[in-house]
């Protein structure tokens, strides 16, 4: 089991819906449940990758130059990208001020999308030049408001620039 602390560590995500894939590069001191899931690996917080695709989703443990396939990206296991909509049904629970890493909070809009868990989405008032939201913070609780994981977007690294589809090679 996770040690009952707070980790924090450094992620990049990259998503293209049009190809299907996606991928999150986890630096050192991560406690990810996809990433620690490795035999043998379990809670080491070492550099750990998910890469997604059409198919499947890959764990990479490129310090011990692991990779697994985890998972189907189809039913039934569905380990795919996460859909474009998924918050579509999110109930709207007001204005919040978040530290993106800009000089001062940006406000962002509160939602809350009912999941496996809880989900609390926040997202920039705008709509980026894509016609999706910009996320500002994700965050989800299990029952209790017992924190399970949260993610703060830092706005000044955000893009929606098409990414080559190398990038989500294994």
């Amino acid at each position: 089991a996770v040690p009952d602390k707070e980790y924090r560590w450094n992620i990049s995500y990259a998503i293209s819906y049009e190809l299907g894939s996606a991928r999150q590069i986890h630096s050192a001191g991560q406690y990810d449940e996809i990433c620690s899931s490795i035999p043998g690996h379990e809670h080491t917080g070492e550099r750990c990758e998910v890469i997604i695709n059409t198919d499947y989703r890959y764990v990479y443990l490129p310090d011990s130059d692991i990779c697994c396939q985890c998972c189907t990206s189809g039913a039934p296991q569905y380990c795919g990208v996460v859909k474009p909509d998924w918050a579509a049904n999110g109930t709207y629970i007001g204005e919040v001020p978040i530290d993106t890493g800009g000089p001062s909070p940006t406000t962002c809009y509160q939602y809350d999308v009912q999941g496996h868990y809880v989900n609390h989405f926040y997202v920039t008032p705008e709509l980026a030049p894509d016609g999706y939201v910009t996320p500002c913070e994700f965050w989800e609780a299990k029952p209790g408001h017992v924190l399970r994981k949260q993610f703060v977007y830092q706005l000044a690294t955000y893009s929606t620039a098409p990414i080559p589809a190398s990038h989500f090679d294994l």
